[in-house]
């Protein structure tokens, strides 16, 4: 199936305002959940580029990101029994936060599916279902912003030739510029 085919058989199912109105609380969490999730994403690229890719990282580094994540905790708890000052976001910002959390929880999915290996040959299908979840938010994220989601792929395909022009290893991920933070 091509990606534009993809794309408009999955926004059949989406809807671009929510059916519902959102409290200020509900928006207060739900964008407190997303800065969780953006430190969680931290944390997992820090130990996918640390480990896989070879890097290496710091004890110090992943205590910085936990430290930052239990903030984060904090943040989400405080605003949900503090009262926050009135968010005012449209319908296609509020179904952003949406298919957002939807897309991070799809991914929580597909990492709790893997972490079942070495069964992974059992929870196969499980996964083709989850990557399935991910794609349908991933897809309607890409429709909000009215951007087709082949100029994704294709924009993904064209960074990803800037950054590893002879192909990805390891010696050509530590030459990146953009990861010089990273202790070798």
């Amino acid at each position: 199936m091509e990606a534009s085919e993809y794309q408009k058989l999955a926004a059949r199912t989406l809807i671009m305002e929510p059916d519902t109105t959102f409290t200020n609380d509900e928006l207060a969490i739900m964008l407190a959940a997303l800065e969780l999730g953006a430190k969680v994403g931290a944390i997992l690229e820090l130990l996918k580029k640390g480990i896989c890719h070879r890097h290496g990282y710091s004890q110090e580094q992943l205590k910085e990101l936990l430290e930052h994540c239990e903030d984060a905790c904090l943040t989400v708890k405080v605003r949900h029994l503090m009262k926050e000052p009135e968010y005012e976001l449209s319908g296609n910002e509020q179904m952003l936060i949406w298919c957002a959390l939807g897309l991070g929880g799809e991914a929580g999915e597909v990492m709790e599916t893997i972490s079942k290996l070495p069964d992974i040959a059992y929870h196969g299908n499980d996964l083709v279902k989850e990557l399935g979840d991910a794609a349908w938010y991933l897809a309607g994220l890409a429709t909000l912003i009215n951007v087709p989601l082949s100029e994704v792929f294709e924009q993904n395909i064209a960074k990803l030739r800037r950054r590893f022009p002879e192909g990805w290893g390891s010696e050509a991920s530590k030459a990146r510029a953009d990861v010089a933070w990273i202790v070798e």
